[in-house]
């Protein structure tokens, strides 16, 4: 009877399987989107599953066996074997993926090892990363082998890394770069970047430093973003740039061509004369996008110019804005404004902004939609308010974000705002920061 059992149990479970029947590159692509430690131990499932994972075109080395984070020299040996036997089993040809997480200082012989070896592969995509759990936070070096890549189409790196300047790239296929905490070196401590990426569409430079110069100049380039990146100029030339996003960081932005921009996120400074002169020159080579991102201090900036000196905003239908003094001198400058968002949680107390009630700008008088975050009940947050139903008079949607603790103090704040007089008959929406809605 048992036996009958077993061979009952034993047909079940080859009809339940039915993963197994599907083909090989159909599991391989399965596989594709789990580590490639895990796509390994699938080997223990049955004959059929031994081999599958080497034809996998992805390797993802961001979990390893348990023993890798120990530390000490057992931690690193158990890092360096693993991914050399995994490279010495999967040789598929071409990769679509490289993951790779450095979990040590020490792991960085085995990284420059894996890097020459696969210098015969066909690599799409790079992600390089190192643990900010690790041992040692002090920049490693790159390895040189990863800036020449024929066929490499995205590189996106975060450290802490070391990049050794002059560096040559030749990677005349990539798209994406990402360069995030990395230290630049050496006596020419100037870059073109996209000088040797001669198909790059997207730029990210965070939180890098070194570099006392800083060119992006590229006819192929739609997305730059630089964030948290100190002490350095920056030049920007991109006749097909659309999207672009600076920090406060920068010594100066030197802007020559921007003429197919479309969104910007722009942080400046505005604390020095001569910052403000080359702030005040970027919003005017930034002043034809469609959708535009002001933080406080760049808001400020409008204060410190005569009403002539300042660029209109002709096509401008999308702003989001910090809460500023200045906040009314830009709208006065947004005659095509189609959708408002005003941020108040950089006001720290109730005397934080001063409003100019007596402005109304043009752009109020034809605003059909308004967006208020980090309400958190000021009297300038009130007054803001009571402002723009007042004079928005064809508002239909008035959407206000409650930064307030208690349920209570958020329907108290939501039905005092609905009293407020309006001379349109929009919509108030109230949405909740924090707590049940």
């Amino acid at each position: 009877m048992s036996c009958l059992k077993s061979q009952k149990q034993c047909v079940n479970d080859q009809e339940m399987d039915h993963i197994s029947t599907l083909p090989d590159s159909l599991l391989c692509h399965i596989l594709s989107f789990v580590p490639t430690k895990s796509a390994v131990a699938t080997s223990l499932l049955s004959r059929r599953w031994i081999s599958v994972w080497t034809n996998v075109p992805v390797l993802d080395f961001t979990a390893f066996p348990s023993s890798v984070y120990a530390g000490g020299e057992l931690g690193t040996e158990t890092f360096n074997s693993f991914i050399m036997n995994v490279l010495l089993h999967n040789d598929t040809r071409c990769l679509q993926r490289l993951h790779l997480l450095v979990c040590r200082r020490s792991n960085m012989r085995c990284v420059n090892s894996l890097f020459n070896s696969m210098s015969e592969r066909e690599i799409w995509e790079i992600h390089l990363a190192r643990s900010w759990t690790c041992d040692d936070i002090v920049p490693v070096q790159l390895p040189a082998a990863l800036f020449a890549r024929e066929r490499l189409v995205v590189l996106k790196i975060s450290g802490p890394f070391e990049i050794k300047v002059p560096l040559s790239f030749h990677l005349p296929r990539l798209k994406t770069l990402y360069l995030r905490y990395l230290k630049f070196v050496g006596q020419n401590v100037s870059k073109t970047v996209t000088a040797d990426c001669s198909s790059l569409r997207e730029l990210l430079i965070e939180h890098c430093y070194g570099l006392r110069k800083l060119y992006v100049d590229s006819p192929t380039l739609s997305r730059f973003t630089k964030r948290f990146s100190r002490g350095m100029m920056v030049a920007v030339s991109g006749p097909n740039i659309r999207f672009l996003d600076l920090d406060e960081f920068a010594e100066q932005y030197d802007i020559s061509d921007l003429s197919s921009l479309v969104e910007a996120r722009i942080r400046l400074s505005s604390d020095e004369a001569s910052r403000q002169l080359w702030a005040l020159e970027l919003i005017r080579r930034i002043s034809h996008v469609k959708t535009l991102y002001l933080a406080q201090s760049t808001v400020e900036v409008f204060g410190h110019f005569c009403e002539n000196e300042l660029p209109i905003f002709p096509n401008l239908t999308r702003l989001e804005i910090q809460i500023a003094d200045s906040i009314f001198r830009m709208l006065e400058h947004a005659p095509s404004l189609k959708h408002l968002i005003v941020d108040l949680g950089v006001c720290i107390n109730d005397k934080a902004c001063h409003f100019v009630s007596e402005i109304i700008p043009q752009c109020l008088l034809s605003l059909p939609s308004v967006e208020i975050r980090n309400f958190r009940g000021f009297d300038n947050d009130i007054e803001l308010i009571r402002y723009i139903l007042k004079n928005a008079t064809i508002l239909k949607e008035l959407k206000i974000h409650l930064h307030l603790s208690s349920m209570k103090d958020r329907r108290d704040a939501y039905n005092r705002l609905l009293s407020f007089p309006r001379v349109s008959s929009c919509q108030v929406i109230r949405c909740s920061c924090c707590g049940d809605s």
